[in-house]
Parts: structure tokens; sequence; C-alpha cells
């Protein structure tokens, strides 16, 4: 993860203690409209800078979503400023509004719902429950989704950088709970 000027983000791996800090902000976004995602652009290279937050911009504020490590995910509002740059990044960055055509269809959606999106990691047997058969499944933090009125819209973990899905087609392996 690198370092933006500010932004100090909070990551979390217990999916109780982000919603516990950040479910009302969460839920007072429903009815908003997404205007603007924001992502880091490397310009040399001409492509998407995928381990620097995604920023969605709705009516009221900017809400920062990034994944870290496999079951790490920070939220935070209003933290970066857009237009100081990334000049004290290593890489020549900067942010990108709209850059990514896949996002055109999200934009000026109304989130109608948000959930916290978890995944499985891996199957592990206790050592207990190896000769009975029993299976535990663990589930980390994956992300978050944005059900619109038209569309849809998440930002997971894509193995230590972020990922954006605009569908919401999961496998078995995927837990999704409405925040709101």
């Amino acid at each position: 993860m690198g370092k933006v000027k500010v932004y100090k983000p909070q990551f979390f791996r217990d999916p109780i203690h982000l919603l516990a800090e950040h479910k009302d902000r969460l839920i007072a976004q429903k009815g908003k409209q997404i205007r603007n995602i924001w992502v880091a652009w490397d310009y040399k290279k001409d492509e998407w800078y995928k381990e620097l937050p995604v920023v969605v911009e709705v009516d009221n504020c900017r809400i920062e979503l990034c994944a870290n490590r496999i079951g790490e995910y920070s939220i935070s509002f209003d933290e970066i400023n857009i237009a100081s740059g990334l000049e004290d990044y290593h890489k020549k960055l900067k942010w990108e509004k709209n850059k990514l055509g896949c996002l055109h269809k999200v934009l000026n959606q109304r989130i109608r719902s948000i959930e916290l999106i978890e995944s499985t990691v891996h199957v592990s047997y206790l050592k207990e429950d190896q000769l009975s058969g029993k299976v535990t499944i663990d589930y980390v933090i994956d992300g978050i989704g944005f059900n619109l009125d038209d569309g849809y819209l998440a930002i997971c973990n894509g193995l230590d950088e972020n990922l954006i899905m605009t569908k919401n087609t999961y496998d078995k392996t995927i837990k999704r709970t409405n925040i709101i």
C-alpha cells in the first residue's frame, strides 16, 4: 500500500469492527447518487494503479475504499485531497476521474443499498473435528458493494490490490450482508 498525503487508512480485519466504525456514514449514503469515481493513474504505463484507494464521490462526500492484504479493508470519508495530487508518491501517478470505461454505467446512479462482502479464504479442519468430518469455513472482509437503481458497483480485494466489479454475480464462496 502506497502513501498519499493526509490519507492514513485504518485497515480492518473484523467486519464487526469495520461496521461499528463506519455503518452510520454508510447508511447516510442511501439515496445519494454516485457522481464520480477516482482512481490513481500511472500515466507512464497508462494504467490504473490498483494499490491506492478507489474514491467514490457521492452527492455529499467522498468514500475512500481500499483493500490491502487478503482480509484487510479500509473505509474512510473525505480524507484524500484529490486536488493535491500524488506528487509525494514514487511513481508518476495522478488522480483520474471516471477513467475506467466500465464505470460509466454506474455514474449518476442512486444508491439503493450497501452490502459488506466477505469471502472464504480457505477451509480448515479443526483437530477435534477431523475424525467427524466437520468443516469450519473462515470468512474475511473482501469489499463493499453498492446496489444501484440500475446497476451495481463493488470495490473488492483483488489479491492485495483493489478490484472493481460492476456485476453482482458471485459464487458460493461469497457472503453478502446488507448494511442498509
